[in-house]
């Protein structure tokens, strides 16, 4: 069955080829005609992809641009909160009391003076807030 439809569509094609070429015969001149339309077509494209291309190279620019927006304060942002957090943590190990050995005490102790320390109070309200701690 595929047989007989490729030999109609081969037959076809033969009389269409049959009747253009009895119908005009090639000049030099239609041939210069169709090389010069082909030649603006190729123009036009070629333009139409350079713009195509430009555009492409504008967005994928941006886009980049856009993911290092987001990306780099999330970084810078880390960094400078670790050492915050790392202190949070540490502040909540002293209050769980982890960390019973005497050295830990003591570090315990010079951590909760110099955490103590950065809190507008007196020398009296921090050693209450020692004693309570202990």
């Amino acid at each position: 069955m595929k047989n007989e439809e490729q030999k109609e569509e081969s037959k076809a094609t033969e009389d269409l080829v049959s009747e253009k070429k009895t119908e005009e015969p090639v000049t030099l001149e239609k041939i210069n005609e169709l090389l010069t339309n082909n030649l603006k077509w190729s123009q036009i494209i070629y333009e139409q992809n350079r713009k195509i291309n430009r555009k492409l190279l504008w967005s994928s620019i941006f886009n980049y641009l856009k993911i290092l927006i987001i990306i780099i304060p999330l970084i810078v942002g880390f960094f400078y909160l670790l050492p915050g957090i790392n202190n949070l943590l540490k502040a909540a190990d002293i209050f769980s009391g982890a960390g019973s050995s005497k050295e830990g005490n003591v570090s315990q102790e010079a951590f909760l003076d110099n955490f103590l320390k950065q809190f507008p109070i007196d020398q009296a309200k921090q050693e209450q807030i020692k004693a309570l701690l202990r």
